[in-house]
């Protein structure tokens, strides 16, 4: 079965269930998407969700090989076109290096 919802759906739904209490709802986050497989869009390959990483968003920045910091939403728009709408939502940590298909 082929789901046509987005993860950020799930957040901004269990975010309405779990609204006063922080804690609790990343937790129910966490417990939810771990161990999931997902489709994305940008490049329609499957990813296994190890971890969230609640520090990190698409404003967070990583070294390139040029050694510049390039943020997240910025490298999603020059690499595949795609335009970040929610700038708060977490990242989804993948460790692993199995494909799934």
């Amino acid at each position: 079965v082929l789901r046509t919802d987005t993860v950020l759906d799930h957040i901004n739904n269990l975010k309405k269930r779990f609204g006063r209490s922080p804690a609790e709802f990343q937790e129910a986050v966490s417990q939810y998407l771990v161990g999931q497989v997902v489709l994305t869009r940008y490049n329609n390959k499957t990813y296994h969700i190890d971890a969230v990483a609640w520090d990190l968003s698409p404003k967070s920045t990583f070294k390139i090989s040029t050694g510049e910091d390039l943020a997240y939403v910025d490298y999603y728009k020059k690499n595949y076109n795609k335009t970040i709408a929610d700038l708060n939502q977490p990242l989804l940590m993948n460790k692993s290096k199995k494909k799934f298909k």
